[in-house]
């Protein structure tokens, strides 16, 4: 708990969120989400976030929470957007 807190680690740290959200804005972009973009990577974070949390204290769901993250994603990158 004391790492969250400490200066240069939480810099650090939202620096990578920072990082994170940046790419991933880019990637829904390309795949065709240019108006909406920012707000959607910050819900894919979100909803990856609380699947991360709910993977602690449930792992025997591990694979139908990966399941769940992956039909989030597929319905925000169409298979024509991916080249799949």
């Amino acid at each position: 708990m004391h790492a969250a807190q400490h200066p240069r680690l939480a810099a650090i740290r939202r620096q990578v969120d920072q990082d994170v959200r940046q790419a991933l804005a880019t990637w829904l972009e390309s795949a065709g989400h240019e108006t909406h973009a920012a707000a959607l990577a910050d819900a894919v974070i979100a909803l990856s976030d609380g699947l991360a949390l709910r993977m602690l204290y449930t792992p025997q769901e591990h694979e139908h929470l990966l399941t769940v993250l992956d039909r989030a994603l597929d319905t925000l990158i169409p298979d024509s957007a991916t080249g799949s």
